[in-house]
């Protein structure tokens, strides 16, 4: 967990990287200059599910702000985000431990997920004070995630990214905008925040390569 800066909390997570062997290295993000950046990462794949998820939580001392998670992050995002305090968070493509209720993919979710994930992630996602999540339409698990969330949690707001494939922000990455999505998602009011991420993807989608491949 490393901390840099002051002002309004912006968090961010790691998300799943099958290469993963401990810690990467911590890059202070420009985008978020006059920020306070927590950013939380796993050594392993483990979903942030292990000893010291109750000692990491307890650390914290609640200063509202909003979170990104993408992927496994999104899961990292929800889990922490009462301890964070966060008043808004941002979930690009939510993926949990295990599908809940939606079939499984390969080498996508934890092979033992401790007892109790379920309830705990269930509890955060109907504690969450608001939120949104983008997601790829065309995408089954991005779709069936976002659909089991906002059934719990009617404060979330969603955003259609289609043809984007995992995660939704891959198209803005190809694109070469993912400074311009990152301001959005730093300083645009929730409310204002779903219409300013699909005007900059009507800019910039035909850019990716993904997108152009998929819409083919």
């Amino acid at each position: 967990m490393t901390q840099a800066g002051s002002g309004p909390v912006w968090a961010t997570f790691d998300n799943f990287d099958m290469a993963r062997r401990g810690f990467g290295a911590f890059r202070r993000s420009e985008t978020a200059m006059g920020r306070t950046q927590v950013h939380i990462q796993t050594a392993a794949n483990d979903w942030y599910l292990n000893e010291d998820l109750d000692a990491a939580l307890a650390s914290l001392r609640p200063a509202p702000g909003r979170a990104l998670g993408i992927s496994m992050g999104a899961f990292g995002a929800l889990l922490f985000a009462a301890a964070l305090g966060t008043e808004e968070a941002i979930l690009v493509s939510p993926r949990f431990p295990a599908p809940l209720g939606w079939p499984k993919r390969a080498k996508v979710y934890a092979t033992n997920p401790p007892p109790g994930w379920e309830a705990r992630l269930r509890a955060a996602t109907i504690a969450l004070p608001a939120g949104l999540v983008l997601y790829d339409p065309h995408h089954k698990d991005d779709r069936a995630a976002t659909l089991w969330l906002t059934g719990l949690n009617p404060r979330l707001r969603v955003l259609a990214v289609p043809f984007a494939d995992h995660p939704a922000t891959r198209l803005f990455r190809e694109a070469q905008s993912w400074g311009p999505l990152q301001r959005h998602l730093l300083e645009t009011a929730l409310p204002e925040l779903p219409a300013a991420i699909a005007t900059l993807r009507r800019q910039v989608r035909t850019r990716s390569v993904t997108y152009r491949n998929r819409l083919g």
